[in-house]
Order: C-alpha cells, then structure tokens, then sequence
C-alpha cells in the first residue's frame, strides 16, 4: 500500500474547484461561508489520483470539525477507498485549523466501488437517490415513468395546477409551506436566513455558479407546493421541498417535479437528480412514501459510498462523536439526510 507521503496537498482559489457537483463547488464554499463554516478549497496530487475538494471547517467546543460533502473529486486507485481518503485527511492536515480533530467525507462514488473497513460515520447527504436521464423528449421521460406517477402527472395537469417560477421574491411564501409541512412531518428544518442567504449567493457570488430555481404550484389561486432546484453545468437536482396538506388531491408535487424536469433539459442539464429516497421500499421504513414517489419518475437508483471519517485527533474525536450521536437521535429522525 502506498505511504502517507504519496498525496500532496495546497490550497486553491474557491474557483479552482472543477466539475459539476454543486457541493463541490466555489459558489457551494461561498455560500456556506455565510453560514458561519470556513471553506478551504484543495488541489490533490499523488497516488494516481489528482483531483480537488472543497473541504468546509467549523469549530466545536472540542475541536474543529471538517467536512467534505460529495467529495472528493477524485478517481481512486483501485480497491483503496478508505486508505485514500486516511491519506487525503493527513496530506490537507498542515492547511487545517491545529485543533481540527476528523474529516468527514460523504464520498460521491458508487457503492460498489467503496472498498476498505466503514468508519462509523452518519451522512450528511444521502445514500441513497434517483438520477433521471434528461437527454429524452417528452414523449420518452413519460414512457419510463411507473403508469401511476406518468397518471398523476396529466392529473395535475387536468385539474389545473399552474407551476409558475417564484424567484427569490417567493422565499417568504415558499418557507411557510416548508416550515409547516416540517411541523406535520416531525422533521427538522432550516432557517430562512439559510435559504435566503442561498439565493442571495447565487445573485453576487463572482464566478461560476448555478442557476436557482424557486417552482410554486398553485391550485385554486393558492400557493400548494413548492421546489428549490439547483441547475449546474450538466447537472440539476431537487435540493428542497415544500407543501401544504390542503388539496393533496390535485398532486401538485408531481406538476412541480415534472415541470422542474422539463426546465433543467431545457437548460441544457443531462441528469436531474432527485436526491435522496430511502435505502429501500421496505414501508416500514421512514418516508417509504417518499421512495414511492421518487422512483416513480424513472430515474435509476444510485447507492452511494458510506460517509467516512478520517481521525485526526482521537480523543477530541471520541467527545465530538458522543455529543454527534445523541443531537443526531433528535435531528434525524424521520427524515431523509440532504445538502448539508
């Protein structure tokens, strides 16, 4: 196996950063800085697997914690998932914070591909998802999807739902539906301020950046649904949600899902992904109606690489892991993991 001095690490600028995962990215890095993380964007060579990574620090009352979300953007050497990443962790560890005590990876690559002993770790982004092909015409996304979704579709559509794009003007309006479908569902939730500073990002951030799409279906002239999609380089994906329990009958999520499909092929995007379902359809499982739904449009199931920690610091880290799995009993519960 190769030794820890084969990676070699130094800091780049925010627009450095390459591809199409928007977790990954400068804006991503920018964004969260507003949020109280400090980005540290890193160029990766050696062990035959160049690559970059946008590496988010915070501190805690034991340490820094660090956090690679769908990163790194790297291709593996072969059968060496885990050492990698130990390596990649000790290679960054003279450009982080002195205190910083692990770095938690939630690596983009397929499950298949991981190799190497699971570090327990709880992932931020989920494991699971459904990435729909857009490189169809109309006619061919409506024949993959399961005969009940490509019906609820047209039976938005009959009953006239209108999807109409919102904007950042809509946010207030949007974070209403979000915040009380978050109560009736028992799921934590995120400030409007995050969401707010979201978009804000996207309108100033210099470089390159995604487009934002804030989707508001309405029936009966009120405000139903609503969806934040995210389009970057080839790639979109449905990052938030958002909904009342008043007509549930008119399927309003699938107008929207179906509209925001449309518009990422229109803009050029190959992939809409819908990030994030359940491991399986078990129903037993929580949001077994999510998985349903989800999978209904199509797309191919993606299982991804379990999230990882490489362990710089192992007492800082065992208090920080104690703390972590008691608030994530409270926080997690029901609910499906995303763009953290």
């Amino acid at each position: 196996m190769a030794g820890a001095d084969d990676l070699r690490a130094r800091r780049v600028e925010l627009d450095a950063l390459a591809g199409d995962e928007l977790l990954q990215s400068g804006f991503w890095g920018a964004f969260r800085r507003r949020l109280g993380w400090r980005p540290l964007p890193v160029a990766v060579t050696g062990a035959g697997a160049a690559g970059t990574a946008l590496l988010l620090c915070r501190r805690t009352p034991v340490g820094t914690f660090v956090y690679c979300p769908l990163g790194p953007q790297a291709e593996t050497p072969s059968g060496e998932s885990g050492a990698y990443l130990d390596r990649m962790a000790r290679a960054v560890r003279p450009l982080l914070p002195p205190a910083a005590l692990a770095v938690r990876f939630d690596p983009p690559w397929p499950e298949e591909r991981w190799s190497g002993a699971v570090r327990a770790a709880p992932a931020v982004q989920p494991q699971s998802t459904v990435i729909v092909d857009l490189r169809r015409d109309d006619a061919a996304l409506l024949a993959a999807m399961k005969p009940k979704t490509r019906y609820n579709v047209r039976l938005s559509e009959r009953r006239g739902v209108v999807v109409r794009e919102a904007g950042a003007a809509g946010l207030d309006g949007w974070y209403r539906l979000h915040r009380d479908m978050a109560r009736r569902q028992g799921i934590t939730r995120h400030s409007l301020r995050y969401f707010s500073e979201l978009f804000a990002t996207a309108a100033v951030y210099p470089g390159r950046r995604p487009r934002l799409l804030l989707l508001m279906a309405e029936y009966a002239g009120e405000e139903v649904a609503g969806v934040v999609v995210s389009l970057f380089g080839r790639r979109a994906r449905y990052l938030y949600g958002a909904s009342s329990d008043r007509y549930r009958q008119a399927m309003p999520n699938y107008r929207l899902q179906w509209a925001a499909i449309r518009l990422a092929r229109e803009a050029g995007c190959h992939t809409y992904d819908l990030f994030g379902i359940p491991r399986s359809a078990d129903p037993a499982l929580p949001m077994a109606g999510l998985y349903r739904m989800k999978t209904g449009f199509g797309g191919a199931i993606v299982h991804r690489a379990p999230a990882y920690d490489a362990v710089l610091n192992r007492p800082r880290y065992a208090a920080f892991r104690f703390a972590e799995t008691a608030r994530a009993r409270y926080r997690y519960r029901g609910r499906t993991p995303g763009a953290g």
